[in-house]
């Protein structure tokens, strides 16, 4: 594809891999619908209930003074999205124009705090998604290495802003580890992996681990790869885990 069409999509979640949408509602597409009052609602705890539109409740938010309603609204709008805390890849977000929007909201944004970390962190996972959906299309080039460090650039402001929160730095580190394995950066993603990973016999740790695992086999490592995977207790192995133990067994 050339850089001329590609320039026209404004949208860049345009070229990710797409899910069934459960909660598929022409109000999601900014169209006309019954169901146009339903929607989440800001208060003391962001709840989903009645409500306006959430194109219309996020434009609101973004006039308001008080950005803490717009950082709680960006992190659940992105959790219902299918953006979880921590990044693996294989992610598919439903076609939602409220997704690229909800993203950008996030954009040069320096409150603090628990909600505002979140939503850095989910908004930061959405472009590594991007970046790491073009490097498999076969696009111009030009475009291409603007479009990764565009997109990188982002990431990475996010994951710092997200770092700031203490429970979310182990997390957001590994995120950027799979970001620098994803463009290249292999031997800065296993460093940034290797401390957090010394504990596989808990639930974070292990979480950890397998993403060192991922970037191992990536790597062509995959002996290091079953390694690490054997040293994760079986019951904290989730279906990625599996999946990726056995393939790597199947290519011995």
């Amino acid at each position: 594809m050339c850089a001329e069409c590609l320039s026209r999509i404004d949208d860049p979640t345009n070229f990710l891999l797409r899910m069934q949408d459960p909660a598929a509602d022409a109000r999601l597409f900014q169209r006309g619908s019954p169901m146009i009052r339903i929607g989440p609602v800001v208060g003391e705890d962001l709840q989903l209930g009645r409500g306006i539109e959430p194109a219309l409740r996020l434009r609101a938010l973004l006039e308001k003074k008080d950005k803490e309603p717009l950082g709680a609204f960006i992190d659940k709008y992105l959790a219902s999205a299918g953006v979880r805390l921590h990044l693996w890849g294989d992610e598919r977000l439903p076609k939602r124009s409220m997704v690229w929007s909800v993203v950008n909201a996030a954009k040069g944004k320096d409150e603090s705090g628990p909600r505002w970390a979140r939503a850095h962190l989910r908004a930061a996972n959405v472009h590594v998604l991007i970046v790491k959906r073009v490097l498999e299309l076969p696009v111009d080039p030009d475009w291409l290495a603007k479009t990764v460090a565009k997109h990188s650039g982002e990431a990475e402001m996010g994951f710092a802003q997200a770092r700031l929160s203490p429970d979310l730095a182990s997390i957001s580190d590994s995120n950027l580890a799979l970001l620098c394995s994803w463009t290249g950066k292999r031997d800065e993603a296993l460093a940034l992996l290797e401390p957090l990973s010394d504990k596989p016999d808990d639930k974070n740790g292990s979480l950890f681990t397998i993403k060192k695992a991922i970037v191992l086999s990536r790597s062509g490592r995959n002996d290091e790869a079953l390694a690490a995977l054997g040293s994760i207790p079986l019951e904290l192995m989730d279906v990625r885990a599996l999946a990726l133990k056995a393939r790597l067994e199947g290519m011995r």
